[in-house]
């Protein structure tokens, strides 16, 4: 027969005892079994299965920019993550978080140079305290964790907790005022004014450079993506690169 220990799929062991005498190696093997014309009992051995971290993607938002921080939901955490035969004690974070400048765990903010080396430990009960600063632009933040059990007990796997923006975008519309402005509206029918190389410029205020090019479609339509937040103003020209 086998003379090494083994567990289902999932399983650990918690240990072994001898008629409530623990035996530390936690290996799921009993030794110094000695019989002598008696029944011996009391040999026991305790598994448990491993938790299993989850993860969901929360709903999408706009990326707010700069140096600001958002809240992750904590279903990110929490959706699909399990114990099957005991509870989820704490979720650890094992490192620094893709597409992201920071991230807060209640009130210690963390960059990529000052992130633990063993991650950061969160009980379950706080998981809804735990915020991120994305880079800009429409992006995913992904956050990998596990998760430990009541025993003590690490999930085998890695779960991902994902937070997506979108960049924020400025747009606008090129319309044949007919009328001109004497409605104090600019309204009409959309139109390139049968060009191809009608063109909106973004340009930013403070350093008064391009930032943002966009054709401007036939019904009239332009539109600048992944915005920065900051001053800016528009620019229509029929030239297709601004001088």
């Amino acid at each position: 027969g086998p003379t090494v220990a083994s567990l289902p799929a999932g399983f650990v062991t918690t240990g072994e005892n001898v008629a409530g005498a623990v035996d530390l190696t936690g290996n799921s093997i009993l030794t110094n079994v000695v019989v002598v014309g008696t029944n011996v009992s009391g040999l026991n051995f305790g598994i448990e299965e491993r938790p299993i971290a989850g993860g969901a993607i929360s709903p999408g938002q706009s990326n707010p920019g700069g140096a600001t921080s958002v809240a992750v939901p904590a279903t990110a955490f929490t959706t699909g993550s399990t114990d099957p035969d005991g509870t989820i004690a704490s979720y650890t974070i094992t490192a620094f978080p893709t597409n992201a400048t920071s991230i807060t765990v209640g009130a210690t903010t963390y960059t990529a140079a000052t992130f633990p080396a063993g991650g950061i430990v969160i009980p379950a009960a706080q998981i809804g305290t735990v915020s991120v600063d994305p880079v800009d632009g429409s992006v995913t933040v992904n956050i990998p964790f596990t998760v430990t059990d009541n025993a003590g007990i690490v999930s085998a796997n890695t779960g991902n907790a994902q937070v997506p923006f979108t960049g924020i975008t400025v747009s606008g519309s090129v319309f044949n005022d007919v009328n001109g402005n004497t409605e104090s509206l600019v309204n009409g029918t959309g139109t390139d004014a049968l060009s191809n190389t009608l063109t909106a410029y973004l340009v930013n205020t403070a350093t008064n450079t391009i930032v943002g090019v966009s054709d401007v479609a036939a019904n009239g339509t332009y539109v600048f993506n992944g915005v920065a937040n900051g001053a800016y103003y528009v620019v229509l020209s029929n030239i297709a690169t601004a001088t």
